[in-house]
């Protein structure tokens, strides 16, 4: 499992096809040099501890070679890996994220991980799909043929709801990392954004047989069974995600949900999803339709009315294609719901 890690991750932490003004692949001290490739193998790997250990090499690594952009880069990369395989929230990370690609791209402009990282910010934690569009553009330009800059390319597309342009991306990335589980992870939860459940479902299920350790896998499983209305399969792919995620946060949290379930506490059920949602890590971008998805899931009609009535006076625009299909999928005979829903669909993207 962790050569075929190696095989994918490993693109994702450095992109050493620069074109800038300092062309070294690795650090001229031989000590370092080690480090560094120590570090990218420790982000080949994707679990917490290797990218804790990752994350102090390439800090010491910086502040020895400070000229040295890569290491800023693969920083860069690692945190953004943390927040899935780590125990680094958001509100930690993003951060963290963009002053090493900053880093980086003031040492190396023409860096392409450091674009994409730059990229990755603008859309997830900024909210600004456009200058994403611009960042990844940007990374392409300068490496054609980085299959995880098409990977998140393709992401965001899929996320605003531009499916076809997703589709082609994903297929890209695809032939420069073929069988990467993330690619596989992320075009399921493409797939279940633009409707198909049953291909999703399907995905996902194979990769938890595959790769059983992915807490990502299961965060996915989790949403696609309250896109359904099941909350008992909800509950049972976040206790899966608790597991393997090793966060004492969402450990209490699946327990609780197990429990509320269990016992058909339906109050208790919606209170608990309804404080994960407005604790979640939205950066400058927080808006409500995660509480909206969860309403709606919940089959709460006028609390998911009052939500987008909220919605409304604030002029939101949500992200999160898969969660506006599914919201419209449930309450599609709902004149109502549906105008209010329609209005909070983001232009595309491409």
């Amino acid at each position: 499992m962790i050569c075929a890690a190696a095989a994918g991750a490993l693109a994702i932490a450095v992109t050493l096809s620069h074109r800038d003004d300092d062309s070294r692949m690795i650090p001229n001290d031989p000590k370092l040099a080690q480090r560094f490739i120590t570090a990218r193998d420790e982000i080949a790997r994707r679990d917490a501890r290797s990218l804790g250990d990752a994350t102090s090499d390439l800090k010491a690594i910086t502040q020895a070679d400070p000229g040295f952009a890569p290491a800023q880069a693969s920083l860069a990369d690692a945190y953004i890996l943390a927040r899935e395989f780590g125990s680094i929230d958001d509100r930690d990370a993003f951060p963290k994220i963009e002053q090493a690609a900053r880093r980086a791209l003031a040492i190396a402009p023409d860096l392409a991980g450091a674009h994409r990282a730059i990229a990755f910010v603008d859309y997830w934690w900024k909210g600004d799909g456009p200058a994403a569009v611009q960042g990844f553009r940007r990374a392409l330009a300068l490496d054609e043929e980085d299959g995880f800059t098409h990977l998140w390319y393709a992401n965001i597309l899929a996320d605003n709801g531009d499916t076809a342009a997703a589709a082609r991306e994903f297929e890209t990335a695809k032939r420069y990392q073929p069988g990467a589980p993330s690619i596989r992870i992320d075009e399921a939860w493409a797939i279940w954004s633009a409707g198909d459940d049953a291909r999703a479902q399907a995905m996902l299920t194979d990769l938890a047989q595959e790769q059983p350790m992915l807490a990502t896998i299961y965060d996915c499983l989790s949403f696609v069974a309250l896109g359904r209305g099941d909350l008992v399969g909800y509950a049972r792919e976040l206790a899966r995600r608790a597991k393997f995620r090793n966060e004492a946060g969402l450990s209490a949290y699946a327990a609780a949900v197990g429990k509320a379930v269990s016992e058909k506490n339906l109050d208790a059920l919606a209170l608990l999803m309804l404080e994960r949602a407005r604790n979640s890590d939205s950066g400058d971008h927080s808006d409500l339709s995660l509480e909206a998805f969860f309403e709606s899931a919940l089959g709460r009609r006028a609390a998911l009315l009052d939500l987008l009535s909220q919605a409304e006076s604030r002029h939101e625009i949500w992200q999160g294609a898969g969660l506006r299909l599914h919201i419209a999928r449930r309450w599609r005979g709902d004149a109502e719901v549906m105008r209010l829903l329609r209005r909070r669909t983001p232009p595309p993207l491409v």
